[in-house]
Formats: C-alpha cells, sequence, structure tokens
C-alpha cells in the first residue's frame, strides 16, 4: 500500500504511478493535487482501495473504469465532472463516495444493482434527473445519501425494496408527486431526512410507526398537512424531529412526551394551536425547541425547567401569544424573518467519521456534530 494522505502535496499525478502495478491500497487524500484523474491509474487493476478525496481533480471518471477489484472508492470534494456511468463495471465496490463534486444526469439503476455495495454518497453534486422507478432489491446497500443535488420526478415507491437502508437522505432536491407510504417498511432506517422538498404534494406523514429505530426523522418544507399523528409518540429512539415549515394544524399531541431521548424539536412555522402541553416537561434530554409562527398560546414555564439551550417561541411584541420567560428568542407576527435562518438537520457525513453522527452540541446557530464522548 501507499498512503500520502493529508501532506501539501501538489501539482498532477506522476506518469509513474501506473508503474506501482501490484497496489492494493493508494491513498493520496487531503493534499493539493489537481489536473485530471490520468490513464496511468488505469493500470492499477489490483488496488481494493483507492482514496483520492479533498484535493483538486478534475475531469470526468472513465479512467477508473477496469479497476475491477475496487472496493473502495473515495472522490469526495473535487471538482469531477461528467457523469456516473464509468463506476457501474466495479462490480465489487462496497463503499463508494463521490460526494462534493460536479457530476451530473442520473443515477444508473446499475450503480444500484451492484450486490456488494453498503455505502453510496452522492450528495452535493449537479445530479439532476429522476430516481429509477423500479428500484432494485438490495441485499447490502444501508447507507444512501443524495442531498443537496437537482433530483426530480417521483420518489419511487420501490424505494422499500433497499430494505436494509439505515441511512436516507433525500433532502434538498426538486422532487415532485407524493412521498411513498412504502418508507414505512425500511425497519431498520435511523436516519430518514426528505427536508426542503417544497415541489412534493402536500398531505400527511406517512404512517411511519413501524420504523421503531429511527434516530432522526426529518420531513421540514415538505408541504406537510394535517394533525401531528400520535404514533410519532412510538418512536421511542428519536434524538431529532424536525417538521418545521409545513402546514401542520391542531395541537401539540401528548404523545410527544414520551419520546424521553428528544434532544432537537423543530415544530416551526406550521399552523398548531392550543397551548403546550405541561407533559413536555418530561423530555429531560431536550436541548432546542423551536414552535414560533404558529398559533399556539399560553405559558410555558413547566417548560422553563428544562433548561432548554435554545428555546423559540412567539414571545415577542406587545401582546406576545406565548407567555415564556425562558426562551432564548421571542418572535412575533409582524417580524416574518425571525428565526426563519434555523438549520436544516442535514450533514455532510464522511468515511472518517465512518459515516455516522455519534452525537450533538447546540449552539446559537444551530447544531454541530461531536465525537461520541465529548458533548459539553
Amino acid at each position: 500500500s501507499l498512503t500520502l494522505t493529508y501532506n501539501e502535496f501538489s501539482g498532477s499525478l506522476p506518469a509513474w504511478i501506473g508503474q506501482l502495478t501490484m497496489l492494493n491500497v493508494l491513498g493520496l487524500a487531503n493534499n493539493r493535487f489537481h489536473g485530471t484523474i490520468t490513464v496511468e491509474l488505469s493500470a492499477l487493476t489490483t488496488l481494493t482501495t483507492l482514496a483520492l478525496d479533498d484535493n483538486h481533480f478534475i475531469g470526468d471518471l472513465s479512467a477508473l473504469s477496469n479497476l475491477n477489484k475496487l472496493e473502495e472508492l473515495y472522490l469526495d470534494s473535487n471538482v469531477i465532472t461528467g457523469s456516473l456511468d464509468a463506476l457501474v463495471l466495479l462490480e465489487k465496490l462496497q463503499v463508494l463516495d463521490v460526494s462534493s463534486n460536479r457530476l451530473h444526469g442520473s443515477i444508473p439503476r446499475a450503480l444500484l444493482h451492484l450486490s456488494n455495495l453498503r455505502i453510496l454518497d452522492l450528495h452535493d453534486n449537479k445530479l439532476d434527473k429522476a430516481l429509477p422507478n423500479d428500484m432494485p432489491h438490495s441485499t447490502s446497500l444501508s447507507f444512501l445519501t443524495l442531498h443537496d443535488n437537482s433530483l426530480s420526478g417521483t420518489i419511487p415507491s420501490t424505494i422499500n425494496h433497499l430494505s436494509l437502508l439505515k441511512h436516507l437522505d433525500l433532502s434538498s432536491n426538486r422532487f415532485t408527486g407524493d412521498i411513498p407510504s412504502t418508507l414505512g417498511n425500511l425497519t431498520d432506517l435511523e436516519y430518514l431526512v426528505l427536508a426542503n422538498n417544497p415541489h412534493l404534494n402536500g398531505g400527511p406523514l406517512p404512517n411511519l410507526g413501524e420504523l421503531s429505530n429511527v434516530v432522526e426523522l426529518s420531513f421540514q418544507n415538505t408541504n406537510r398537512t394535517g394533525a401531528l399523528p400520535h404514533w410519532l409518540g412510538d418512536l421511542s429512539r428519536l434524538v431529532v424531529l424536525d417538521l418545521g415549515e409545513n402546514h401542520f394544524d391542531g395541537q401539540i399531541p401528548i404523545h410527544l412526551s414520551k419520546l424521553n431521548g428528544l434532544e432537537l424539536l423543530f415544530l416551526h412555522r406550521n399552523r398548531l394551536t392550543g397551548s403546550v402541553p405541561n407533559q413536555l416537561s418530561h423530555l429531560s434530554n431536550l436541548e432546542l425547541l423551536a414552535m414560533d409562527k404558529n398559533s399556539i398560546s399560553g405559558s410555558v414555564q413547566p417548560i422553563c425547567d428544562l433548561e432548554i439551550q435554545i428555546f423559540v417561541s412567539d414571545c415577542g411584541g406587545d401582546a406576545p401569544e406565548v407567555d415564556c420567560a425562558c426562551c432564548s428568542k421571542c418572535c412575533q407576527d409582524s417580524d416574518a424573518n425571525c428565526n426563519k435562518d434555523l438549520l436544516l438537520i442535514s450533514y455532510n457525513p464522511t468515511w472518517e467519521d465512518r459515516y455516522q453522527r455519534d452525537d450533538y452540541t447546540v449552539t446559537s446557530n444551530g447544531f454541530a456534530v461531536v465525537p461520541k464522548g465529548n458533548k459539553p
């Protein structure tokens, strides 16, 4: 193996690299290399791991199409263009990360068919076509993140064919149509984010009451309507619940008080009414509560005993709707921009963090990821 990561090497890849034909691992990540991914790399047919991430490579992926022993390919955070077509022949791939580039076009169905693929990270590109309607039955894929592209069309109802998914992030795209009810069949899911897809058809949340493993759930800005469903209280492992910027109505259900592990609760910019259930004071781990820009009224004094770090409600102005002595920020109807920039819960997972979010810390600008055990 040859690993030269986290140095300050620059220039283009040297021609002699193609002579290292017995290499299994080549790591050149986190340097300043530029230029194209040269044809010399195509001679390294014994490679099982190739890490070129966090450089300045340009051009397309064609030079990699015959590296058919590759199991792990990291190309994230470069300036790579073109399509994904060259990668569909890499039948042994287990991890593919080409996020934060400038790839365009569609996600080939054949890519999703790679039987060993466990992790597929394509976020922050320029992919702009529809997802395949007939998603393949996958025996391996557990991590699929496609956020911050321009993917269009409907979310296929066959998404449940990817039955081992633990992480699904489709946020910040241009999906249309209905949210498929088959999402509720993905019972291994721990992280489900569809936020910031404002062109989806309006309607209630699909029934996700069987997702007993889900830790993070976000449907912010997806045109959801109706009352907050009672089954939300059955998702006992929830840490993040983000339902902000929708059209939910009715009262905040008491059932949410059953979510003992909840740390972040976004209910802002909806049409919720009534008072806040005193039972929410049972949420002893809550660090962020956003409930502004609703028609909620009354006192929230019992919740103040939780000492929430970020608590935003309609407690501003001469005639506040909410009596809140502990809120970190008070909004009012006359200020349309109040609390408008709350962060989505999407994050950019990396291989260095094992594609996991271990913990949370709340700051005045939202929240961040911190290593497990280092939470302040």
